[in-house]
């Protein structure tokens, strides 16, 4: 009997330390981590030229916060067809987990090109999908600047 429980206790033990393992721990992801990176989508909305294939980079920053350049887009212009901005770049933006995935908002003042840019940037983030969406004020030149953006993390 005292060998069968012997036996019994180095069995049990054996499992037991082959079943805690710390190498399939992954670290875990700050929200700002979490959804770092360059997503590829589709640009739409007012006064826009629908186009796909534009990045949206999202940096993580030491304090928790993110970092991004917002895609660039075309307006229509009556010489060529098309009209070009490009992005600017929005810092310390506050980054918040939900039960779905990940929300950010803020609103900025930034310079794309010397001219000054300002407006409000807003998305949420599930999984490697991203729907971000910003307004854009630039020198007056967009009636209604409203930009949507939906993409895929790379």
């Amino acid at each position: 009997m005292k060998k069968f429980l012997l036996m019994a206790l180095a069995t049990i033990s054996a499992v037991s330390f082959t079943a805690c393992s710390d190498d399939d721990d992954e670290p875990v992801k700050t929200p700002a981590e979490a959804v770092a990176g360059t997503y590829t989508g589709s640009i739409s909305g007012n006064s826009v030229v629908t186009n796909d294939g534009e990045t949206l980079v999202i940096t993580a920053n030491a304090d928790g916060t993110i970092s991004l350049t917002q895609p660039g887009f075309y307006t229509p212009n009556y010489n060529d067809g098309k009209w070009y901005f490009t992005g600017a770049a929005v810092n310390k933006i506050t980054v918040e987990k939900t039960e779905e995935g990940y929300t950010f908002y803020t609103s900025y003042v930034s310079s794309n090109g010397g001219m000054g840019v300002n407006g409000e940037v807003w998305g949420t983030v599930k999984g490697k999908e991203i729907t971000f969406d910003y307004t854009y004020y630039h020198a007056g030149l967009l009636d209604d600047p409203l930009i949507h953006f939906v993409g895929k993390k790379d």
